[in-house]
């Protein structure tokens, strides 16, 4: 009888545990909310941020530099520019 038991649970508790480590076929959307005028601001304001970060690396990245802060810079640019384009579209 034990035997039973667990050849009919184990392979249903097997089932269960790996559907949910399924992915789904269809993207999260990441909100249904609307947008407020201070989202929109927050984001205009991220643009500039972003925008005078990445003229500061063209402008470091002019000069002689240290391997370590030459690597730093073009951390921030890899980091930045797909941002702009994010926040841009």
């Amino acid at each position: 009888m034990r035997a039973l038991l667990v050849a009919t649970v184990l392979p249903l508790l097997l089932l269960t545990t790996l559907t949910a480590c399924g992915d789904d076929a269809t993207p999260q959307v990441l909100s249904d909310t609307e947008h407020s005028a201070q989202d929109v601001a927050f984001a205009r304001e991220m643009l500039q941020h972003h925008a005078q970060a990445l003229a500061m690396v063209d402008l470091t990245l002019e000069r002689p530099l240290e391997p370590d802060v030459a690597a730093l810079a073009e951390q921030i640019r890899d980091a930045q520019a797909p941002e702009i384009e994010l926040m841009s579209d």
